[in-house]
């Protein structure tokens, strides 16, 4: 869970991916047809206040009762009533246009102008800088909005935009404690060895998951149900809004709440498509994705413990303080150090204290 002290800040965030289409040269008087300058699928008319209209696609792999894919239809209805319906977005969730990592590439390689999704861009563009979204790292979602909106990690942001062509929009989104679901009950660390665990396709996670020797396969996020349905997974973990959204008590019997990890998901607009928006368009961008990560938010953490409570109507939960975490914590700790060593920016210590 999450305390609500801290949780919304000045946002710097982790965005809506980008905008297809762009700003194309309106006449000024409401006549012209706008040309767009950017790759994406935006059509542009002019609307005569010398900016072009522009429709854009936003994607996820997650499904639309996902709370990344809430905010980005928030997002959407704001920026749309916010600019007298000449800047619009098309909301895509469910997989439509692939897996995560595949949508995330789209939005790089100029194919789609947005993305409502997870951490994986993050781990495809700044792997040094995505330790706060691996398990046993961080504690809990006030510690990584910490981290995020920190001065120390907006070169992190900037490289994203250099490396991935993705800038963040509005803050990181809250998608519920990390738990573990299982056809058994797991509640020591002698547990974990008989879980056939399903993980995203991460080399970070699976590097701290190794030393509680779970058996590990790697599975993308739209062939999450499937893999436990069909039996190549006995195990999957994710958020609260991750388990209910993939309706994963329809085939596991077990929630573990050991909030390993904090799960979060991000809004974001390709950075050549926005730095090709018109200044308006990109002022109502900013302040609609502001706005609305904070509302989804609120949302979010509001509605963690009553899809906890419809869960357990298919699920036998398990709480917290049932779990040895500590001794899971423990396990990890060597490979968390190893990672700060070897592969992320700073160490936990510093980044603990920003």
């Amino acid at each position: 869970m999450v305390s609500r002290r801290k949780l919304i800040k000045t946002a710097s965030g982790i965005g809506i991916a980008g905008i297809a289409g762009c700003a194309g040269n309106g006449n000024g008087n409401g006549n012209g047809n706008g040309n767009g300058n950017g790759n994406g699928n935006g059509n542009g008319n002019g609307n005569g206040n010398g900016a072009a209209d522009v429709d854009f696609t936003i994607a996820s792999a997650f499904e639309p009762s996902h709370i990344s894919v809430e905010a980005a239809d928030m997002f959407a209805d704001e920026i749309e009533d916010m600019s007298d319906g000449s800047f619009t977005a098309e909301v895509v969730g469910g997989g439509a246009y692939g897996a995560e990592d595949e949508i995330s590439e789209q939005v790089t390689n100029g194919i789609l102008e947005g993305h409502a999704g997870g951490s994986l861009n993050i781990f495809q563009h700044i792997p040094e800088y995505s330790f706060f979204d691996v398990p046993w790292v961080l504690e809990d979602f006030d510690q990584i909005l910490d981290v995020i909106n920190s001065e120390e990690y907006q070169p992190a942001l900037e490289l994203l935009r250099e490396r991935g062509n993705q800038r963040q929009m509005g803050d990181r989104l809250y998608m519920g404690a990390s738990g573990i679901t299982a056809n058994m009950e797991v509640t020591e660390l002698s547990d974990i060895p008989e879980l056939d665990l399903r993980l995203p396709e991460i080399d970070a996670w699976i590097t701290t998951w190794e030393p509680l020797e779970p058996n590990i396969t790697p599975v993308a996020l739209d062939e999450l149900y499937s893999s436990v349905e069909q039996g190549v997974v006995n195990s999957t973990t994710g958020g609260t809004e991750q388990i209910a959204s993939f309706n994963l008590q329809e085939v596991q019997d077990y929630l573990m709440l050991t909030s390993q990890r904090t799960a979060t998901a991000h809004l974001s607009l390709r950075e050549d498509f926005y730095q090709d928006l018109d200044e308006t368009y990109q002022d109502i961008a900013d302040e609609a994705a502001e706005r609305v990560t904070e509302e989804a938010n609120d949302i979010s953490i509001d509605r963690e413990q009553d899809l906890i409570d419809e869960l357990s109507e298919d699920m036998t939960v398990i709480e917290n303080e049932d779990i040895d975490t500590d001794s899971m914590y423990e396990a990890a700790e060597v490979a968390v150090a190893d990672m700060f060593e070897e592969e992320w920016e700073g160490d936990l210590e510093t980044w603990t204290s920003v």
